[in-house]
């Protein structure tokens, strides 16, 4: 307690002038570093806190007692107008507000491990639309925000390159040359380590400020982990070219380049900038466009082209484990002749493609997730493509994701693929197709399906889903021996995006 004694002598009242003021610890003292910083105490320094605490306590009542006795005595009057009573006031706000800060320094927040905060910190990033939607640039976002909280909180912030990893950047929403400036970016890039760039060049903005910021983003491409970027064909060989040989780290690169509805993929210059990549093994790319990739390497890919492009890649990656196959628009004759054995993919766990007719010219013995959405046959082509390919593979697919398919198609399917357990459907046609789907489950029973667990139903509509038909589905599919298809299995969802995009949140 002397201790405590010894620190609260300077806490005193000094009259002059201007008032009452109190006096904190001598400068250098470990007391006067723990008022002034957020470090955390050791052991002997919350002893030595608690301490004070106690004393600033007992002097806090004291003055509350002598304070209210002069209130009650009959000279409370003389006192008041002599300033004896305010004095005494003012000088226990200021004991409060001196008993406040110490105990803010017992604060947990302060004992939190920096290993612990890493955690927190990670968990406090935007996600990568907010940056890419942002207008200009803030400060008040994290990882910006948790540099100016603490001396602490910016040691351990500084401390994690992956947490300043992300540059995002896209010019199609700032309205200020300040939205994401040069200098911003320079301590961004000096803080991270791998680096993941997304970066979007619009038409409208200066271009010059566009070059600065690439070529100083592309200064550091040695560094580059994913690179997500849009540019226009005008621009983008110009600006990637100069890549080649310059990407070792880079695992992740999804390309959109635009180019004049006029303009044949013929006429553009071929982007070979990326197949020297040795470590680029996710690409995805809704552009038709001339690019060379290294394709034994891809473990997933996602592609929008023709299908003699698609099964170029599909021959030589041979390690692949998901595939998005978009195919550009091609009538029947444009399939080329089923070869004399199908594209064998070992490793294939998720397959989304939007012709069925492709499942013929493939084999996955380990695909466990399909999705077959758009442009979907008709029932006869459709069951007729997909019963060869289970039956070839062997496989055992868990999930199944089908876009506006008719009851009598979804039926076919299931039929051939009882082990199903989840089952997305993609409504987005005025129809009664989800009804009909109910009522052929129902009328199954467990004959159909007998592992599903979950439906999935997303529709445009919210109103669209009847929920009488479900419910009957549901107690059909309910068996004595317990509850094998359970409401709390079945979920409905109702967007106004589009159907490919669904389908593809819904195999993530």
């Amino acid at each position: 307690m002397a201790a405590a004694m010894d620190m609260l002598s300077p806490i005193r009242a000094s009259h002059d002038s201007k008032g009452i003021a109190m006096e904190d610890p001598s400068p250098g003292t470990r007391h006067h570093t723990l008022l002034s910083s957020n470090d955390a105490p050791s052991d002997s320094d919350i002893a030595f806190i608690q301490s004070v605490l106690a004393e600033t306590d007992r002097r806090l009542q004291s003055f509350h007692e002598e304070i209210q006795n002069l209130k009650l005595q009959p000279q409370a009057e003389s006192a008041v107008s002599s300033g004896i009573l305010q004095r005494l006031e003012e000088e226990r706000t200021c004991l409060l507000a001196f008993g406040a800060r110490n105990r803010a320094i017992l604060s947990p927040l302060r004992r939190i491990p920096p290993e612990l905060l890493r955690e927190i910190f990670f968990l406090t990033l935007p996600p990568l639309a907010h940056g890419l939607d942002a207008k200009k640039f803030d400060l008040g976002v994290s990882p910006w925000l948790l540099t100016h909280v603490c001396g602490l909180w910016r040691v351990v912030s500084l401390s994690m390159p992956s947490l300043w990893s992300q540059i995002a950047i896209d010019y199609h929403y700032s309205d200020s040359s300040n939205y994401y400036s040069l200098r911003v970016a320079e301590t961004q890039l000096r803080r991270a380590s791998l680096l993941k760039i997304h970066f979007y060049s619009s038409e409208i903005m200066d271009a010059g400020l566009q070059l600065e910021m690439f070529n100083l983003l592309a200064s550091q491409c040695s560094r580059w982990e994913e690179l997500s970027i849009g540019l226009t064909s005008i621009i983008a060989p110009s600006l990637l070219l100069p890549l080649r040989n310059r990407l070792p780290s880079l695992h992740r690169l999804s390309l959109e380049v635009s180019h004049p509805p006029s303009t044949g993929t013929s006429e553009l210059q071929c982007l070979d900038c990326f197949d020297s990549a040795p470590s680029l093994i996710d690409f995805e790319c809704y552009s038709l466009l001339p690019i060379t990739l290294p394709v034994e390497q891809f473990v997933r890919y996602e592609l929008n082209a023709l299908w003699e492009r698609h099964l170029q890649i599909l021959n030589q990656a041979s390690n692949l484990v998901e595939a998005r196959i978009q195919i550009a628009f091609q009538g029947d004759a444009d399939w080329p002749d089923l070869p004399a054995h199908a594209v064998n993919l070992v490793h294939l766990r998720r397959l989304f493609v939007s012709h069925g007719f492709a499942l013929r010219y493939l084999r996955a013995p380990d695909l466990e997730q399909l999705a077959l959405v758009d442009n979907l046959d008709s029932m006869t082509s459709l069951t007729s493509c997909f019963r060869p390919f289970v039956s070839s593979s062997s496989c055992q697919i868990r999930r199944l994701i089908l876009g506006s398919p008719s009851a009598a198609t979804l039926v076919e399917i299931l039929k051939c693929a009882s082990y199903i357990t989840e089952l997305v459907i993609i409504e987005d046609k005025d129809s009664d197709t989800v009804d009909d789907v109910f009522e052929s489950l129902e009328a199954s029973g467990y004959i159909l399906a007998p592992q599903l667990t979950l439906i999935f139903l997303a529709c445009t509509d919210l109103f669209r889903i009847h929920y009488t038909p479900f419910l009957k589905m549901l107690e059909s599919r309910w068996t004595p021996g317990g509850q094998r298809f359970a409401p709390s299995s079945t979920r409905h969802s109702s967007w106004t995006a589009g159907i490919n995009r669904a389908a593809q949140l819904s195999m993530g």
